[in-house]
């Protein structure tokens, strides 16, 4: 069937042919990169041989997740302690101890995988106050199991996040407010709305971070366009800060993005 009167007296717009290339290097070993940067880090000088380590896995489908898990378990383990694995995740999982669990297992963390036990406990344990730069005084909470560790490491991927735009955003400053808090720092700070999310986050970070002193570190994860790992670094606790925005930099980096910042229409094929 001949169309071409359906525009055949439209003058179209002109049209350009894009081919988008994005970044895509990636580590090929994961445990072996694991191992070296954990190494370098030095974190390991903070350990005692039989100490308790918690450590805070999150919520988000990080590509990799069990094997990166697993990595960390057995250098923990090689250094002699004793790890468990929390849910950091805030109000994931429905919210509730089993949901939190169930849904590391989606993600192909268990306990079996791990080669270690998960201990969820959605109840958080009040570790602090936050008081904003707008009148509010809030309250800053901690996973009760991590809480109770010796010594505290989370894994924490860093990226972009969709609704704002900050130095830091997801990333370490996210999980020490909001996912080790569990579904009460959940609350506290997303009931104030995305407008305040950037000075609430950061805030009550720094209020977790300062009363809860057995926090060794953290594990970054960076993906690339294609969603494979890119970046692999343990950051000790006195770089968290300062590390959270370096890396979300470099994320942003690695992200794909349009070749154009305006345009009146795009065609995929």
């Amino acid at each position: 069937m001949d169309l071409d009167y359906l525009y055949r007296n439209v003058e179209l717009p002109p049209l350009a042919k894009v081919r988008r290339r994005f970044q895509t290097d990636s580590i090929s070993d994961l445990a072996g990169t694991i191992l070296e940067t954990m190494e370098q880090s030095k974190i390991s000088e903070r350990l005692e041989e039989g100490s308790t380590v918690a450590v805070g896995v999150g919520s988000r489908g990080v590509h990799h997740l069990p094997e990166i898990v697993r990595a960390v378990i057995d250098w923990f383990k090689a250094s002699k302690t004793l790890p468990f694995i929390f849910p950091a995740m805030g109000s994931h999982g429905g919210g509730t101890s089993e949901g939190q669990i169930e849904l590391l297992k989606t993600l192909g963390v268990t306990s079996e995988s791990a080669g270690c036990p998960i201990l969820s406990d959605i109840d958080a344990v009040e570790i602090g106050d936050y008081q904003t730069g707008f009148g509010n005084e809030l309250k800053v909470y901690f996973d009760s199991h991590a809480h109770g560790a010796d010594t505290v490491f989370f894994l924490s991927r860093i990226k972009p996040h969709p609704g704002f735009t900050a130095k830091h955003e997801s990333g370490f400053c996210k999980m020490l407010a909001i996912g080790c808090g569990k579904h009460l720092a959940a609350e506290t700070c997303h009931r104030l709305g995305y407008q305040y999310f950037p000075e609430v986050m950061v805030g009550m970070a720094k209020v977790a971070l300062e009363n809860m002193p057995q926090i060794i570190g953290a594990l970054a994860i960076v993906e690339n366009a294609v969603h494979e790992t890119a970046l692999l670094e343990c950051v000790p606790r006195e770089k968290l800060f300062e590390r959270d925005a370096e890396i979300l930099d470099y994320a942003r980096t690695c992200m794909p993005d349009l070749p154009l910042n305006q345009m009146h229409a795009l065609v995929i094929d």
